[in-house]
């Protein structure tokens, strides 16, 4: 499966580093879900409130383009 998606739309460098490493039970944190994924829902969570929870989820960016009101 990883052979597919690597040779497929799907790839990326961060899904080769990470799943390289996974697919080898190598979890040393290099950079920890914790953190991530926090700012990540708060970035989405602005998203949705500001408005623009139906626009295609790239829309997140606008969270650092467009100043708050």
């Amino acid at each position: 499966m990883a052979e597919i998606i690597g040779a497929s739309s799907g790839a990326s460098w961060i899904f080769e580093d990470r799943m390289t490493r996974a697919l080898r039970d190598d979890f040393e944190p290099r950079a920890a879900a914790r953190p991530l994924a926090d700012a990540a829902l708060a970035r989405f969570r602005e998203t949705v409130e500001r408005g623009w929870a139906e626009l295609d989820d790239a829309a997140v960016i606008k969270t650092y383009r467009t100043p708050r009101p």
